[in-house]
């Protein structure tokens, strides 16, 4: 369930433009989990209020703009775990944060954009994270933590896009990093059995380059690619657990028309992927996909006929 009030207000004058709101969220859901050893099920029931005032200010001029802002948000969470037949446990939480924003953007030339932005970014626990009921196997116990706070993300960007008839060229550098997100933690207790919970110690840093490009010549033909390198930095320092290292992804679609209303898609995708608690190396993953698509009575109908990844079964994870 979920429900949501909002109001804003908008006000331009002149190069000058001001915006202002509140909004508030309830939202209630629930998690049934199977609870393994003597105890049937547990039924955790969340309720969440979210309330957050906001404001802007936008100076836009003939080719730089500036906007600035800032939104405090509180989340008040109140949840029950019933573990069937008799028992309950309940917890509280109130979490308040204030998180800015700030963006430039400058055009010196048609087709020309060059921006910078400073953000934030929320990411709080979810009900399975926090509900404190402990589900058993015979080799390993999960639980959640119910003093699990709002983790805060820092993104800085700064991109370039240049656009004409037939090319469109993206590049962009952003740094992130976080030093209380919410993550799940894998370790084995003093009698040999794995724990899986979380915690709000989780650090991430990540330093990436991106670019986009596409080349379109004529309605026939099209190329696009999408290139990402970056270093990433993950681990729990009030665990001693740090992981580090280079991640990796492209992708290139080529589409050529064939004859009036087919068009013939092309498309691959290869990564390597970032590092991941409790992973001694990073895993390659490679794709391949074509689409044939028909257009027929004026448009109005379409026949594709798909093919995905037809080497798969030559595909090894480890």
């Amino acid at each position: 369930i979920e429900n949501v009030f909002q109001a804003d207000y908008n006000n331009k004058w002149g190069n000058h433009s001001l915006e202002a709101g509140l909004k508030h969220t309830f939202d209630r859901s629930s998690l049934i989990q199977s609870a393994g050893g003597e105890d049937v099920a547990t039924t955790t029931t969340l309720d969440k209020h979210i309330a957050a005032l906001y404001a802007g200010y936008a100076l836009n001029l003939k080719s730089f703009t500036a906007r600035a802002g800032a939104r405090l948000e509180g989340a008040w969470y109140n949840s029950q775990t019933t573990i069937q037949p008799s028992r309950t446990e309940s917890y509280k939480s109130a979490l308040v944060n204030a998180v800015p924003y700030l963006s430039l953007s400058y055009k010196p030339a048609e087709g020309h954009n060059l921006s910078l932005s400073y953000s934030e970014r929320l990411s709080r626990p979810s009900i399975s994270s926090l509900s404190p009921y402990v589900t058993r196997t015979a080799t390993s116990l999960s639980y959640g933590n119910p003093d699990l706070k709002t983790g805060v993300s820092h993104t800085l960007r700064m991109k370039y896009a240049w656009m004409n008839n037939k090319w469109t060229v993206s590049p962009e550098l952003m740094t992130m990093f976080s030093y209380n997100r919410v993550a799940q933690y894998a370790f084995v207790d003093s009698d040999g059995v794995m724990n899986h919970t979380y915690l709000n110690h989780g650090r991430t840093r990540a330093y990436v380059l991106q670019t986009s490009l596409s080349y379109r010549p004529s309605q026939k033909f099209s190329v696009s690619a999408d290139l990402r390198a970056g270093y990433f930095e993950e681990g729990i320092p009030s665990e001693n657990i740090n992981v580090e290292g280079w991640a990796f992804s492209e992708s290139l679609n080529v589409t050529v028309g064939l004859w009036k209303g087919a068009r013939l898609t092309l498309s691959e995708y290869c990564a390597k992927m970032q590092p991941q608690q409790n992973m001694v190396a990073q895993n390659w993953f490679f794709t391949t996909s074509a689409r044939l698509g028909q257009k027929l009575l004026k448009e109005k109908l379409e026949i594709s006929l798909s093919l995905q990844s037809p080497h798969s079964r030559q595909m090894r994870h480890h």
